[in-house]
């Protein structure tokens, strides 16, 4: 299963743009971000790859950290940088 994140360097930042994408009828959700990721606030927005040109009209936010790909596979989990 793969999905993808958002993470930014503001929790006021990811809710906003959080509100925003289901506003737009985009399925996401709020999730913490990733150790392995090594940036952001503590939350990131999840997505699915079918998304991401609607969620990359965000990345102009000042406290954007960038958008990561999340692989479990047989149980574990695989991060990486987009």
């Amino acid at each position: 299963m793969t999905t993808l994140i958002a993470a930014y360097r503001s929790r006021t930042v990811t809710m906003q743009v959080y509100s925003a994408l289901v506003r737009q009828g985009v399925a996401c959700s709020l999730v913490s971000t990733p150790r392995e990721a090594g940036v952001g606030c503590g939350m990131s927005v999840q997505f699915g790859p079918a998304h991401f040109d609607v969620v990359s009209q965000y990345v102009g936010q000042p406290t954007f950290a960038g958008f990561f790909r999340i692989n479990r596979i047989n149980g574990r989990r695989y991060v990486t940088r987009v």
